[in-house]
């Protein structure tokens, strides 16, 4: 791969893959390099489909997604380094932002029925059992997996990169819990029933390495849930580079159906079940960020009443617009498969 430092237009990516604290980066000291089709590994992308920026957090850089010319697959080429990462990480999940997130996880309401919903999709192929041994991947502070643990008394283990997470995680007592780097912590063969990813692999450098990893983890029969977003969104085109699943630049590759279940399948995994996910907010964060681009930011210090007053009603039609369109809509979605979130169980054939 090419590695090139990253030109002045040009946001450079900051690495979270190591797990380990370390000094902040600038964004000239990115570094980005020339990337293969994390499925299939072609090395010679077609022309950029679409060129996006960092929507969310608002870092420098504009970042090109193409088509892989062989399998079809949409990734993200040039790319941040998986060393220089961490820049476009670094101050998105700490802080309050950090603590919003982790109050979300392990206190809401609605983080639980996300958990119970996941855990629901899981036990459409096999219900977990009291004594499984079931391991979180990229779990964040833990709430899924000790939801799990309380509802179906299972053996509960987890892991991240993040250290902030890990250091606040809810319960290091009943759950075995690691940071680091999955391909890295060598856990022994043939030694969970379930591995449960969520809204990870999308941000992974080697997805099929991953999944690779998981199947030899995994106990012949075991099960893996894999949960990304899904190119097949119906709203994505009509979003564009304001679509709220494409998060440039940490989600490097962008998973159709299609291509999640070759993925799968290349490392050596069954598919087992496979179904669009219904996740509200798709539309209406989506249209929050293109009206966001349109209008431009404004630091909060420097709002006048006027910008004030139009984001307060703003603020009511989007309550409006999530009620009455949103949740209907991702729910009719969700029945057409065209919804912006899957998720793929895969069984270890042993």
């Amino acid at each position: 791969m090419n590695a090139t430092l990253a030109p002045a237009d040009q946001a450079a990516p900051a690495d979270t893959t190591s797990g380990e604290p370390s000094t902040s980066l600038r964004y000239d000291q990115v570094v980005f390099e020339e990337a293969p089709c994390p499925l299939c590994g072609a090395t010679e992308p077609g022309e950029p489909i679409l060129v996006g920026k960092d929507m969310v957090w608002r870092k420098e850089g504009q970042f090109p997604l193409v088509h892989c010319g062989q399998c079809g697959l949409v990734y993200q080429s040039p790319r941040p380094t998986p060393q220089t990462m961490r820049y476009y990480y670094e101050d998105c999940y700490s802080g309050q932002a950090q603590e919003d997130m982790r109050r979300f996880q392990l206190e809401s309401g609605l983080s639980r029925l996300m958990s119970l919903y996941r855990m629901a999709t899981v036990e459409k192929v096999r219900k977990f059992s009291p004594g499984d041994r079931v391991l979180d991947v990229g779990a964040s502070y833990g709430g899924f997996i000790d939801y799990v643990r309380k509802e179906r008394q299972i053996k509960a283990h987890a892991i991240d990169l993040d250290p902030g997470s890990i250091e606040k995680f809810v319960n290091k007592e009943d759950i075995d819990v690691i940071c680091g780097d999955l391909l890295e912590v060598g856990y022994p063969d043939d030694h969970f029933d379930v591995v449960t990813i969520f809204e990870t692999l999308e941000h992974v450098y080697e997805p099929v390495q991953t999944l690779e990893e998981i199947r030899r983890i995994l106990k012949p029969g075991g099960l893996v849930s894999i949960e990304v977003p899904s190119w097949d969104s119906l709203l994505r085109p009509f979003f564009g580079r304001a679509w709220l699943p494409l998060l440039l630049p940490t989600h490097l590759q962008h998973f159709s159906r299609k291509h999640l279940a070759q993925c799968a399948t290349k490392a050596g995994l069954e598919v087992a079940h496979h179904q669009a996910m219904f996740y509200p907010m798709e539309l209406t964060v989506s249209l929050w960020m293109a009206l966001a681009q349109l209008l431009g930011h404004v630091e909060d210090e420097d709002k006048g009443i006027g910008r004030k007053l139009l984001e307060m009603v703003l603020g009511i039609l989007f309550i409006v617009v999530f009620v009455l369109v949103d949740v209907p809509l991702l729910f009719v979605l969700r029945l057409f498969g065209r919804s912006g979130h899957q998720t793929l169980v895969a069984r270890n054939p042993g």
